[in-house]
């Protein structure tokens, strides 16, 4: 991830130059696999990215799974239809 990363940002500035352009990186990501990247690597990223005026933007994936399942059985709870021995029918009369 750290490697895309940095390979991004360097595509960026080859195309950019000294050009004045919004720069923007999105880091698309699970956020799933452990990085072995060392606290000087991550500051010398952090400083490379503050001092070249880049905004990177991190979007993280697959983190619903949970919810997606909660909410299918808040769907059948909701279901009007779903359990009809439970309702009672006020029109019949005895």
């Amino acid at each position: 991830m750290i490697d895309a990363l940095i390979v991004g940002m360097d595509v960026l500035m080859q195309h950019c130059g000294t050009k004045k352009y919004k720069k923007r990186v999105f880091l698309i990501t699970d956020g799933e696999k452990k990085t072995n990247v060392d606290q000087a690597q991550m500051q010398e990223l952090i400083n490379s990215i503050t001092s070249n005026e880049i905004k990177l933007n991190c979007i993280a994936m697959d983190f619903c799974d949970e919810l997606a399942e909660d909410s299918e059985e808040d769907e059948d709870e909701e279901d009007p239809e779903a359990n009809h021995d439970d309702k009672v029918d006020l029109n019949k009369t005895k």
